[in-house]
């Protein structure tokens, strides 16, 4: 089920941005090429908070019972390594946060010219040495 990021009663992030909507210009670069990077959008502190979010659900332990959910891979060297956690935002008040308020889901729904919604959360982990995708 997906839920419009603005209907969910999180508290007014911490982390809010510097930008919370895109220039005419990204806008018009996301549409000619399915993307845009938006630089500077959280300063030092608001950056090292993100990072300290994103650390602590890395570190959850692994469960069974449906709560967060740790996926792993097999790297090169045969070491097993997480590659994703989903389902963490119950879990982890900052990164909610993060996601449904404020700056990201206020740049998305600019780029995409709509409400936005969260259908699923999840962190890709992209370690050196880890087998990435293949085709």
């Amino acid at each position: 089920r997906s839920v419009p990021c603005s209907s969910l009663a999180a508290p007014p992030s911490p982390l809010s941005g510097r930008q919370n909507a895109l220039t005419d210009e990204q806008r018009e670069f996301f549409e000619a090429n399915g993307f845009v990077k938006v630089p500077g959008v959280f300063g030092k502190e608001a950056m090292a908070r993100i990072v300290e979010a994103a650390d602590a659900v890395e570190a959850l332990n692994p469960t069974f019972d449906g709560r967060w959910l740790h996926y792993f891979e097999e790297t090169a060297n045969r070491q097993r390594r997480l590659a994703r956690t989903e389902h963490f935002m119950g879990y982890n008040p900052l990164m909610a946060q993060l996601l449904l308020s404020g700056s990201i889901p206020d740049i998305v729904a600019s780029a995409l010219g709509e409400q936005v919604f969260i259908y699923k959360e999840k962190i890709n982990y992209k370690f050196s040495g880890g087998s990435g995708f293949r085709v």
